[in-house]
């Protein structure tokens, strides 16, 4: 067993020696990397053109959420993160969708999201969307038969979408929720826990 675990280590722990040793030549340590990159994404691109859900666009702190409407931990804490915003002035959150291949109704809802987001409903849809423990087929649909919005993607909705895939793959964003958070010019990505305490 300790061989195995040596064995599974050895490379991991290599790449991170030489990735330090690459960025101590340059200068830089790994995190000043991650962040350099991050930092080569404008805010523009970023916020896309959205308006904020919570919060001004003149906000010194600028957080954009990229979630996953069927994503158990998106649900669990979207509530918590509102609620803390809502508290504060220096602060915008802007939502963006990262609908997960493996969750059968999060497209369907993206688009429903989108084109809510289109007429003006976006945060109508939100909320209606985000009740209860689990997203359901159910769920999607109440919420645009209220919103008055269609369940079809539109070519606009296709196009804002596609937006969002794109500086997820920029950004080389992989899992969900992430924030984005943008405050006197830096630009930080943060996890759903790491986002609470920041908060704080």
């Amino acid at each position: 067993m300790p061989n195995t675990f040596i064995c599974k280590a050895l490379p991991s722990l290599f790449m991170v020696s030489l990735i330090a040793m690459v960025g101590s030549i340059f200068g830089q340590t790994p995190s000043d990397l991650a962040s350099t990159a991050l930092d080569s994404i404008t805010r523009s691109d970023w916020i896309g053109g959205l308006k904020p859900s919570l919060g001004s666009t003149k906000a010194p702190i600028q957080v954009v959420c990229f979630l996953d409407y069927q994503c158990p931990i998106c649900r669990k804490v979207d509530p918590l993160i509102r609620k803390a915003i809502a508290k504060r002035t220096d602060i915008a959150l802007t939502y963006r969708e990262f609908p997960l291949n493996m969750h059968q109704f999060a497209k369907s809802a993206a688009i429903v999201a989108e084109n809510a987001r289109a007429s003006g409903k976006f945060e109508l849809v939100h909320r209606l969307i985000m009740q209860g423990q689990a997203l359901t087929d159910g769920t999607v649909k109440s919420a645009a038969r209220t919103a008055h919005v269609s369940t079809n993607a539109t070519v606009k909705t296709n196009q804002r979408l596609d937006a969002d895939n794109q500086i997820e793959q920029k950004a080389k964003i992989n899992s969900v929720p992430a924030f984005v958070v943008i405050s006197h010019g830096k630009t930080q990505m943060m996890g759903s826990t790491q986002f609470l305490e920041f908060l704080k």
